[in-house]
């Protein structure tokens, strides 16, 4: 049996995920520095693979838009970070440490962006 395109490109992102934790977690990182190994390894697959998903994802759809193979590359990259905050966020708080120094700059930034879009108006 040929195995098709999308089943190859799914067998080298997980490939390019598990070496990519590997690296990630040999390397001490430290955030996942005092995680257990499995947890850790577990955390960085599962925040690669989602990572790469929507990656995907957000170019297909640019691409079935019909915009150039440029612009969807330049806007994938452009997109994929700010949609993953929130699903890297609740993979942190699931599986590994909430890292509360980067919470309490965020809630800076949220009050500060909630007061220009709300119009001077402080979010409570």
């Amino acid at each position: 049996m040929v195995p098709t395109p999308w089943l190859v490109n799914i067998k080298v992102a997980l490939v390019v995920a598990v070496l990519g934790a590997l690296i990630l977690v040999a390397s001490e990182a430290d955030h996942t520095a005092d995680l257990p190994i499995l947890v850790a390894i577990t955390l960085w697959v599962s925040h690669l693979i989602i990572f790469l998903s929507m990656f995907t994802a957000i170019r297909l759809a640019l691409w079935r838009a019909r915009l150039r193979r440029d612009l969807t590359l330049l806007l994938s990259i452009l997109l994929t970070p700010c949609l993953f905050v929130p699903v890297s966020l609740v993979l942190d708080a699931g599986l590994g440490k909430p890292d509360a120094e980067f919470y309490a700059e965020l809630s800076f930034a949220a009050i500060c962006l909630g007061s220009i879009v709300g119009g001077g108006r402080i979010l409570r």
